[in-house]
């Protein structure tokens, strides 16, 4: 699969389009924003072949203002999977990016029919495609869960539903949720200066 861009004018005519690579393949874009320096930065997907499926890391993607790739960065969780997902993008007051989606929590210990577990998560990019953090967020704790984040306001406040597809009785199924965060999405104020959490050395990756 690939991105195919295009802008039109008020009168339909096309000023520009921007196709990614055919060696590459590419989620559809889920969102994008337009800069002030003319470039855009979208939230897609890196897909790599598993067997007969198709595994999906989430990714952010910047072109410059003659739509040429500037940088593009996944984020690389343990385990790609077809429900990946950046469902909202929007920058920050020092030009960073912070991604809004779901993914799916691979627990290695745990039976296969324990695996189908999503959590939400935020994961913060620099205005040149660093990666600085991410961090997960769950409600609802049973091996059928699904969380998301669905749109994101600037302050920020995040919104978005959490899912038990086997509640006990009388406990809804589904729920909407909204939480507020601070500039480093801690919901308990001072999570970023936990000191035994560690950065693990990384290359700059080629995706594929």
């Amino acid at each position: 699969t690939r991105i195919h861009l295009t802008q039109i004018d008020e009168d339909g005519n096309i000023n520009w389009e921007y196709k990614s690579p055919t060696d590459k393949w590419r989620f559809a874009v889920t969102d994008i924003i337009q800069l002030k320096d003319g470039g855009l930065v979208m939230s897609t997907g890196w897909g790599y072949k598993w067997y007969t499926l198709t595994r999906w890391h989430p990714m952010l993607l910047k072109l410059n203002s003659d739509h040429n790739i500037e940088w593009e960065t996944a984020f690389r969780e343990e385990s790609g999977n077809v429900h990946n997902r950046v469902n909202r993008i929007f920058q920050t007051e020092d030009e960073g990016f912070i991604a809004g989606g779901h993914l799916l929590d691979v627990n290695d210990n745990a039976s296969q029919e324990d695996h189908w577990d999503f959590v939400a998560y935020l994961w913060k990019v620099s205005e040149t495609g660093d990666s600085l953090w991410s961090r997960y967020y769950q409600i609802v704790e049973n091996k059928t869960d699904f969380h998301q984040i669905q749109d994101i306001e600037r302050c920020p406040v995040f919104v978005g539903e959490a899912q038990d597809e086997d509640p006990e009785e009388g406990e809804p199924s589904q729920q909407a949720w909204i939480f507020k965060v601070d500039k480093y999405a801690c919901l308990i104020p001072g999570c970023q200066l936990l000191d035994d959490v560690e950065e693990p050395p990384h290359e700059k990756v080629q995706y594929q």
